[in-house]
């Protein structure tokens, strides 16, 4: 029994390394990826974020939250002005 509400503390990586998404993540909901050979749950950070990642598209992870990685979306700059979300299903010519 605790005496007081567990609050996990949010820990940022100092780099981001890549994970794939496993299970759906949905904007203010969990998913689970695969990172560093192992499946993990996964959320957005911040948790207001309106994307949706698809299994097979690629996260970047930035942290964590006790046992829950923080991800967010794996950009990739193909215009000065135009940002996509990579995704590996995507063919792009």
């Amino acid at each position: 029994m605790r005496l007081f509400p567990y609050e996990p503390t949010v820990e940022l990586f100092p780099q981001t390394l890549s994970g794939e998404v496993v299970e759906q993540i949905a904007c203010a909901g969990k998913g689970r990826i695969y990172f560093q050979a192992t499946h993990w749950n996964a959320r957005f950070h911040p948790s207001n974020t309106t994307a949706l990642a698809l299994p097979g598209s690629h996260l970047n992870v930035i942290g964590r939250e006790g046992t829950t990685l923080l991800v967010e979306p794996e950009i990739v700059e193909v215009e000065p002005s135009t940002l996509v979300i990579q995704s590996a299903k995507a063919d792009v010519n």
